[in-house]
C-alpha cells in the first residue's frame, strides 16, 4: 500500500487483467513443457506458448507502464523492470511460431 493504488478502480483492473493473462501464461508454458500423447504435438503447444508469452509480455510491458509512471508518484523501483522486458528478443520467431500454430490448425 505504499502507493496507494487501491484508490484507482482503474489500475485496480489493469493489475487484475495483467494478473490473469500472467497465470493463464504460466498453465499454458507448464502444460506445453509436460505434453504427451495429446491430440496436439509439442512443437505446436511450445509455439503457442511462446505465442501466447508475447501477448503477456506485450500487455505487462503496456499496462504495468501505465501504472508505474502515469499514477501519482512514478513506481522507482517498478518502472525499471517494465522497462528490462524486451519485447524485441520476445518477438523472435513470431512469424514462424505464427506457421507452426497455423500449419498443425489446417492439417
Amino acid at each position: 500500500r505504499k502507493y496507494k493504488l487501491t484508490r484507482s478502480q482503474h489500475v485496480m483492473f489493469l493489475l487484475a487483467d495483467m494478473m490473469t493473462w500472467c497465470e493463464v501464461g504460466d498453465a499454458l508454458c507448464h502444460k506445453a513443457a509436460a505434453v504427451q500423447g495429446q491430440n496436439r504435438s509439442p512443437e505446436f503447444l511450445q509455439a503457442v506458448a511462446r505465442l501466447f508469452a508475447l501477448e503477456v509480455a506485450t500487455k505487462v510491458y503496456s499496462k504495468g507502464t501505465k501504472i508505474a509512471q502515469g499514477c501519482d508518484e512514478i513506481m522507482g523501483e517498478v518502472a525499471p523492470k517494465i522497462k528490462e522486458l524486451d519485447l524485441g528478443e520476445i518477438s523472435r520467431n513470431y512469424m514462424a511460431d505464427m506457421d507452426q500454430v497455423a500449419a498443425e490448425i489446417v492439417r
